[in-house]
């Protein structure tokens, strides 16, 4: 799947525009909310080619619409060659012919990164209703990853712990899909977990245009505690694996210092959406991430992250329980996996920190066994 952007920025023409046509209390037209004059590009998806040299209203918006899909250029009404340039960055990362030249297959692109395409429907599940609702004018993921691209690492977490807290998360993942676990425990009676799960590991974003979005475990526990929500266990992660509808092999790169970086963040999130092209967003999947998980581990580690799984299509994971790094680390290959607080225990509700503490039940959770403090050391809870 190519990066697609979501809708127009507080502050533009368009976003001016979609608020008065709500105040009037009409439905909005057709491109609402996209930049000022998009539909003056038309004739260019019938032969009205724009290149190098033209000038005129049609380039002022195709400027517009290039740097509201995150490839910002001047609005100059002239296509010249920092316009160009912005063309064929957008064309090479949404996997056009990079020609320069701006005709149907580009603007179709536009159209996507602009989130004037269709997003996936509702997914079947539970709603997650403790994640705040999302801003019509929310930034999309590519455009987040191009506006931290050159941040420190804390202040990323900071704009990534504001982006969730504020709502900007895709709508197929605002439900939960169950996973169910059974098992005969030291008692000697058979108990059975219902718990909810995300369908996908938290991503920056609309529907048309999300990066899944590696964060140290501090940031994680924190929106975890804002949405209602846990981390999982080593065990929870191998269940959720098997019982996913979507499994999809991992893809490494290449290690080094780069694997932190919001380069290697977005050639991660394009590899792997082509990778489950052709397979629907809002279903349990796995298999493309490690993920930040709950450990005895940390109680004698508080300082460091545990991270576990990227399981590969054998069902085996890449990547065994390990707390190698310190817990402000995140790279390319982390993701956050959050689980309802509340599950059903042989039909009861239950909190997951009272079945991870019990020292029956918490094996159906757990394979460490029972867990005294099932959160990450160094957040204090609400």
């Amino acid at each position: 799947m190519i990066p697609r952007l979501g809708l127009a920025r507080p502050g533009s023409t368009a976003a001016l525009l979609l608020a008065l046509v709500f105040v009037a209390g009409t439905a909005p037209s057709t491109f609402a909310d996209a930049p000022a004059g998009y539909s003056l590009l038309d004739p260019a998806r019938h032969g009205a080619y724009l290149r190098l040299g033209a000038q005129g209203p049609a380039v002022a918006a195709l400027q517009r619409a290039l740097s509201a899909a995150g490839y910002p250029v001047a609005t100059t009404a002239l296509f010249d060659a920092a316009t160009l340039g912005a063309v064929r960055r957008f064309q090479q990362d949404s996997g056009c012919t990079v020609d320069g030249i701006v005709g149907a297959q580009t603007l179709a692109a536009l159209d996507v990164a602009l989130g004037l395409g269709s997003p996936a429907p509702p997914p079947s599940g539970t709603p997650a209703g403790a994640i705040p609702s999302r801003s019509l004018f929310a930034e999309g993921g590519t455009s987040f990853i191009h506006r931290t691209w050159n941040l420190s690492r804390p202040q990323r977490e900071q704009a990534i712990l504001q982006a969730f807290l504020g709502g900007n998360l895709p709508n197929f993942e605002r439900w939960f899909a169950n996973v169910t676990v059974t098992a005969t425990l030291s008692d000697g009676w058979s108990h059975t977990a219902t718990y909810r799960v995300l369908p996908d590991y938290l991503a920056v974003g609309s529907d048309v245009d999300f990066v899944r979005m590696p964060m140290n475990p501090l940031t994680a526990q924190r929106i975890a505690d804002a949405f209602g929500c846990s981390l999982p266990t080593r065990r929870m992660v191998n269940d959720i694996y098997r019982q996913a509808s979507v499994r999809l092999a991992p893809i490494p790169m290449t290690p080094g210092p780069q694997m932190m970086s919001n380069d290697y963040i977005l050639t991660h999130q394009r590899r792997v959406e082509g990778a489950r092209a052709g397979r629907p967003l809002g279903v349990l999947t796995g298999g493309h991430k490690k993920d930040v998980v709950l450990s005895n581990l940390l109680r004698n580690q508080p300082g460091r992250v545990a991270i576990y799984g990227w399981h590969m299509l054998n069902g085996q994971p890449i990547q065994p329980l390990s707390t190698v790094h310190e817990n402000t680390y995140a790279d390319y290959s982390h993701g956050i996996r959050l689980v309802d607080r509340t599950l059903l225990v042989d039909g009861q509700p239950m909190s997951i920190t009272d079945v991870l503490r019990h020292p029956v039940l918490s094996r159906l959770l757990s394979d460490e066994g029972p867990m005294p403090q099932p959160r990450i050391p160094g957040v204090t809870a609400p």
